[in-house]
């Protein structure tokens, strides 16, 4: 057996994209790695002229707290852009808004002292109704604010951001039964 050497390997220079989030990005539910959001993501760009290298990090049932302890692993190795779609799981456990703002802000913050030039876009999240309208606007209020923050640093480092959304919604139709995963039409 021969193995061949690393000058060998051709190289991947196309921008890597590194997905942290929960089983909305993992795919939970859905029956090919392939109908993940992060795959048709990167088939779309692929196919759009702007090729990037996907790294699904998505895990269900993770919360920002576990996003915080995996991001130090996750980007070991360089990124261009860090995907954060965590704070679902925090709404769904009715954790505390101002920890999850902590942690978010410290996955995002963590990440830019590693790569200073990374881009970082942030999913808004919602929580479910039926943990009281104080907590829902609590909860609501951590996106929109870190998104600000986020544009900010951008403008700071003399980069543009576009607006990122602050809220997601997702039609019945467009769902897994008995979940809010989105289903693979729902992906598109």
């Amino acid at each position: 057996m021969v193995v061949g050497s690393e000058s060998q390997v051709p190289s991947d220079d196309r921008p890597v994209v590194v997905f942290l989030g929960t089983s909305l990005t993992a795919g939970l539910g859905l029956d090919r790695e392939d109908d993940t959001y992060v795959a048709r993501l990167e088939a779309m760009g692929s196919a759009a002229g702007l090729p990037f290298r996907a790294v699904n990090a998505g895990v269900s049932g993770e919360t920002s707290a576990g996003g915080l302890r995996r991001v130090d692993w996750i980007l070991r190795e360089p990124a261009d852009v860090l995907v954060v779609e965590l704070g679902a799981n925090d709404g769904l456990r009715g954790q505390d808004p101002e920890a999850m703002r902590i942690n978010l802000t410290t996955v995002i913050q963590r990440a830019r002292s590693r790569y200073p030039g990374l881009h970082v876009l942030l999913a808004g999240m919602e929580a479910p109704p039926n943990l009281g309208a104080r907590y829902t606007t609590s909860f609501r209020a951590v996106f929109p604010e870190l998104s600000r923050r986020i544009s900010r640093g951008c403008q700071e480092r003399g980069r543009s951001s576009d607006p990122l959304p602050s809220r997601r919604s997702c039609r019945r139709a467009r769902t897994q039964p008995e979940r809010p995963n989105p289903s693979d039409t729902g992906r598109t």
